[in-house]
């Protein structure tokens, strides 16, 4: 089990996993954000509402989880971002053989956080 952060954008990860299963990871957050990125660019109104965006048979899996859950909760789809990045990436690993994989993506480097 080993733990490493990298950020990319706006993203700050850190994953903790066996170390074959670090690749991986950090395949699907690129992906994942791939895919958000497009979605923003065909739509930018996906990025900055505040509102619960509807749901499109056309969109990516990962967009349809982040319009289901911006209407459950009430607000925009990109409040929960962070998430669906994270669960994107581990859903990968797990696919990928890992039996274990924590993935925060909060921004913070669990090993760095002072109390």
């Amino acid at each position: 089990m080993r733990s490493i952060h990298f950020e990319v954008g706006e993203t700050a990860v850190t994953v903790i996993s066996d170390e074959i299963y670090h690749k991986c990871a950090k395949d699907a957050i690129f992906e994942a954000r791939d895919i958000i990125l497009a979605k923003i660019a065909n739509d930018p109104f996906f990025k900055i509402t505040y509102d619960p965006y509807p749901v499109s048979n056309t969109d990516d899996e990962l967009i349809r989880r982040m319009c289901v859950a911006s209407s459950r909760s009430g607000v925009g789809p990109m409040a929960g971002v962070a998430g669906a990045v994270a669960s994107y990436a581990v859903e990968r690993m797990v696919e990928g053989g890992a039996s274990y994989a924590l993935l925060e993506n909060g921004g913070d480097n669990p090993t760095n956080v002072q109390c």
